[in-house]
C-alpha cells in the first residue's frame, strides 16, 4: 500500500469522524466544533473520548420537567379506569413528556452556549439570555397548567370538574408554540 493511499484513508477516517461528532448533539456549540476538529486530526485517539459521556455530562432533568411529569402522571392516575381516560391517553402523556424534554434540552443548549459565548459578543449574549429566560418562563407556565390539569381531572372524576378540555387544549397549544419557536 502506498503512502498516498494511507494518508488518503486517514483523511477520510478523520472526515467521517468529524461528521459523526457534529451530527451527534442537538446543538452545535463551540465545544462541539473543537471536538470535531480534534476528531478530524486525531480521530483514532479522539473518537472514543468524543463519544464517551460521563454521568456529569448527561443532561439532568430539570426540576420543572419532574414537576410536569409528576403532574401528568397524577392526572393519568386520577382518570384511570374511568370514561375520562380518553381525554388524556398514555400516548398524550408520552407526547407531552417528550416535548417538554426536547424543550428542556434546547434550553440546556442555549444556556451552555450562553456560558461559552465570548463576553465581547454582548448583543449575542443578550439574545441568548432572552431566549433562555423565555423558554424557562414558558416551561414554568406549562408546569402550572399540568398541575391545574391534574387537579381538574381529579375533580372531574368525582363529578365536579368542568374545565378539563380548555386546560388540555391550552397545555397542548403552549407546547406547540414552544416547539415552533
Amino acid at each position: 500500500m502506498s503512502t498516498a493511499a494511507l494518508i488518503f484513508g486517514y483523511f477520510v477516517g478523520g472526515l467521517v469522524s468529524a461528521l459523526l461528532v457534529l451530527a451527534r448533539p442537538p446543538a452545535r456549540t463551540l465545544r462541539i466544533w473543537r471536538s470535531a476538529a480534534l476528531a478530524l486530526l486525531l480521530w483514532p485517539l479522539w473518537l472514543p473520548v468524543a463519544f464517551s459521556t460521563s454521568e456529569a455530562e448527561r443532561p439532568a432533568r430539570r426540576p420543572v420537567e419532574l414537576r410536569i411529569s409528576s403532574a401528568v402522571a397524577r392526572a393519568r392516575s386520577a382518570i384511570a379506569g374511568t370514561a375520562l381516560e380518553v381525554i388524556l391517553t398514555d400516548a398524550d402523556a408520552r407526547a407531552i413528556a417528550g416535548e417538554v424534554s426536547r424543550i428542556a434540552r434546547r434550553l440546556d443548549a442555549v444556556e451552555r452556549e450562553l456560558r461559552e459565548c465570548p463576553l465581547a459578543a454582548e448583543r449575542a449574549r443578550a439574545r441568548l439570555a432572552e431566549l433562555a429566560e423565555g423558554d424557562a418562563r414558558a416551561l414554568d407556565e406549562v408546569s402550572e397548567l399540568a398541575e391545574l390539569l391534574a387537579t381538574e381531572l381529579t375533580l372531574a372524576r368525582h363529578g365536579h370538574g368542568d374545565g378539563v378540555e380548555p386546560l388540555l387544549a391550552e397545555l397542548r397549544a403552549r407546547l406547540e408554540a414552544l416547539s415552533s419557536s
